[in-house]
């Protein structure tokens, strides 16, 4: 990536392949663990997405971060659903657990060059 046209800038990014492996485990404990309650896999979930913030969250990765953030969610929800026969976890619906229940955002734990990062 390019700072101004004349200095390059080389910023680290999440390996795509270690990024799929999150997102597989992530999806995988959703589907293991969705009998329990909802505040319960709340708490596991953000403690797992903080994780890995706090390792992957580097300058020049925002972007995978926030990719990771929008699957975890859209998984916790494919997940929710599937808990019952009867009544289904519409967006709708999802939207007020979200408000209750946030899973963290995305952020940056890790800055590799503060000046360009907060000028």
């Amino acid at each position: 990536r390019t700072l101004n046209r004349r200095h390059w800038l080389v910023q680290p990014q999440t390996a795509s392949s270690r990024l799929h492996r999150s997102l597989r485990d992530l999806s995988e404990w959703c589907r293991r663990h969705r009998h329990l309650p909802i505040p319960e896999q709340h708490r596991v979930l953000c403690r797992k997405l903080r994780g890995h913030y706090a390792y992957y969250g580097m300058s020049g990765n925002a972007r995978l971060l926030r990719v990771l953030a929008w699957q975890a969610t859209r998984s916790w929800v494919k997940w929710l659903r599937r808990r019952s026969q009867r009544t289904r976890i519409t967006w709708r619906r999802w939207a007020l657990l979200r408000d209750r229940f946030p899973l963290p955002a995305a952020r940056i734990v890790h800055r590799l060059f503060p000046s360009v990062s907060n000028p």
